[in-house]
């Protein structure tokens, strides 16, 4: 990761989140910084709940500001999103300024976990079971497509 040399406001908002990236070498806080204004939560609590990999599928994690697009390059399983435990649709309530409902997830895990909650354990259980089961069939499509 390259970092400024100097502190520039336009990516690093703060001189103190400045010396803490060039410190570390860890962009997880100006991306926090940004997510906790956007969903209206403390900095320092959404911080904590920056990993570095996926807790869904392990996949790493990249923070880099301007970057966070797979529309500029950067796959969507290393792409970090907030995901809200109750799903936005379900309790609008609490889309902003409750902490608890809110954790980071990859754009990818997000984007399949959308509107589910625990309540859907059992269904997607049945598309594990479904797609493992299929999992021979779809093989030998693919084969068949790439030998078209």
């Amino acid at each position: 990761m390259t970092n400024y040399k100097i502190y520039d406001p336009d990516t690093y908002i703060t001189r103190d989140l400045w010396r803490e990236v060039v410190a570390n070498n860890d962009l997880r806080p100006v991306w926090a910084h940004i997510q906790a204004q956007k969903w209206q939560v403390s900095y320092e609590e959404y911080r904590a709940k920056c990993p570095i990999h996926c807790p869904c599928c392990n996949s790493e994690l990249n923070y880099g500001i301007g970057r966070n697009n797979p529309n500029q390059g950067k796959n969507p399983e290393n792409t970090p999103s907030t995901d809200h435990i109750i799903p936005r649709s379900i309790a609008p309530e609490l889309e902003f300024g409750v902490i608890d409902n809110l954790q980071v997830i990859c754009l990818w895990c997000n984007t399949l976990k959308n509107n589910t909650t625990f309540k859907d354990i059992p269904r997607v259980q049945g598309i594990i079971k479904l797609l493992e089961n299929t999992q021979e069939q779809y093989e030998k499509l693919m084969l068949s497509k790439v030998l078209l």
